[in-house]
């Protein structure tokens, strides 16, 4: 298993050092030493630790609050707080950076380590419950087709009714239990993948063995988290009695007649590959349209995106923002983000992509597509 990184934030060097001596027995591995506000803030922002033990008192004008508040806003990091001081007046200040642990200086090494553990794997189920949110929202609850979410400790995190219903038991009975008494998957997928890593169709397929009839086959679809790590990994089921059907990106005959021979050659060509299409991007006088294959791929066309978005159907391409189209057999569903911001996810055979939508799009998008929403 991947090693947790910490940084650790403590003003005094001596004591910095002997804490990470005691990290990295227990197994962590540390990513940063910081002494002040501002250089915490800045470590947690360059190295992307897992955690932060954070002392409260620090080097100057800032304390160890503040950082936290300001840490966790930004990259929602998990804090563990450190400190001499144990008094309520801290705890009260303490409780602005909705910090995950605290620990009152001497501690013992099993303290740190329980503390530590128990962070991380609050902060994993925030993380893996914020990214399929939307799912159970909208696009699960109406698909037909079992899914599962399961964390990186091949937990199952989230099942919805149609796999229920496939292995005869109550959802709320398989939350929590081991992937492998229900499904059969590739060990290394979860050890060593990595960003920038590629995975084969059979890689990538799992078995679900309902009790009562043959195993069934599905296909693993990464989730990340803000910072792209992946935090966990979504199982789409095929039965056979899906909602999918004909993918509406489909090759069709299409006509372009009227249109200039240079213009046509480029419509032609991006039919072509609408089947694995996942999105346009404007870039006036171009356009860079971006296709799903074992290593991403992608494209710049000179022709503006309002006449891609006028000659091909909504049922292939749908405009979701004024500089972004996307393959709409590609949707999953929509979801909020911490800015109130509508965004769009869009299936990829790498996992999931997140594309902004905008706000003068949503009434149209509301209305011709009100599944996406939860509606």
């Amino acid at each position: 298993m991947t090693k947790s990184r910490i940084l650790v934030v403590e003003d005094e060097g001596l004591i910095a050092l002997n804490i990470q001596k005691r990290l990295e027995k227990l197994g962590y591995e540390i990513v940063g030493h910081a002494a002040s506000e501002e250089e915490a803030i800045s470590l947690a922002g360059s190295n992307k630790p897992d955690l932060v033990l954070m002392d409260i008192q620090l080097e100057g004008p800032g304390d160890g609050i503040q950082a936290a508040e300001t840490i966790f806003k930004r990259w929602q990091t998990p804090i563990v707080f450190l400190t001499a001081y144990s008094n309520s007046a801290f705890l009260e200040r303490a409780k602005v950076a909705f910090p995950y642990g605290y620990l009152v200086k001497p501690f013992r090494e099993e303290q740190l380590h329980a503390a530590l553990q128990m962070a991380l794997h609050k902060n994993r189920q925030e993380r893996i419950a914020r990214g399929v949110h939307a799912w159970s929202l909208s696009f699960v609850r109406t698909l037909q087709d079992p899914v599962l979410v399961v964390d990186m400790e091949r937990r199952i995190t989230f099942i919805n009714d149609a796999a229920a219903t496939l292995l005869d038991e109550d959802p709320t009975s398989l939350t929590g239990r081991s992937l492998k008494q229900i499904s059969q998957i590739k060990e290394h997928f979860f050890d060593s993948f990595s960003g920038n890593q590629t995975f084969t169709e059979e890689d990538r397929t799992v078995w679900l063995v309902p009790a009562a009839s043959a195993p069934i086959p599905g296909i693993i679809y990464p989730i990340r988290d803000e910072q792209d790590r992946v935090i966990g990994v979504l199982m789409q089921y095929e039965t056979g009695t899906g909602t999918d059907g004909d993918s509406p990106t489909t090759t069709a005959s299409m006509d372009f007649k009227g249109t200039d021979p240079n213009t046509c050659a480029i419509l032609e060509e991006i039919a072509a590959i609408l089947p694995r299409l996942v999105y346009i991007t404007a870039a006036s006088p171009y356009c860079e349209v971006t296709w799903d294959t074992p290593e991403w791929s992608s494209r710049d066309y000179r022709i503006p995106i309002q006449t891609l978005d006028k000659l091909f159907p909504d049922r292939q391409l749908l405009r979701i923002h004024r500089s972004y189209l996307v393959s709409t057999g590609r949707v999953l569903c929509t979801q909020l983000n911490e800015n109130t911001c509508y965004e769009i996810w869009l299936k990829t055979r790498t996992g999931i992509k997140i594309i902004p939508m905008g706000r003068s799009y949503l009434p149209r998008l509301r209305e011709h597509h009100p599944e996406w929403f939860g509606q």
